[in-house]
């Protein structure tokens, strides 16, 4: 089936949106791996990496 003008429309509004979406999530998970590393690598202590991160201690540990 043909899209109309209008589906066409919120077709391509979406594709953006999720790219957008999948981009931010891409870095935020950047962000958690780099803190990750830098704990392990002792640069930091896992209470800065959390705090940065904006999450609990032992919620950084469950992702460590």
């Amino acid at each position: 089936k043909n899209m109309a003008g209008l589906d066409l429309i919120m077709y391509k509004d979406g594709l953006k949106e999720g790219r957008k979406e999948g981009i931010q999530q891409g870095i935020e998970q950047g962000k958690i791996e780099l803190m990750i590393s830098m704990v392990r690598d002792k640069i930091i202590s896992i209470n800065d990496a959390a705090k940065r991160l904006g999450i609990t201690e032992s919620e950084l540990l469950k992702l460590m």
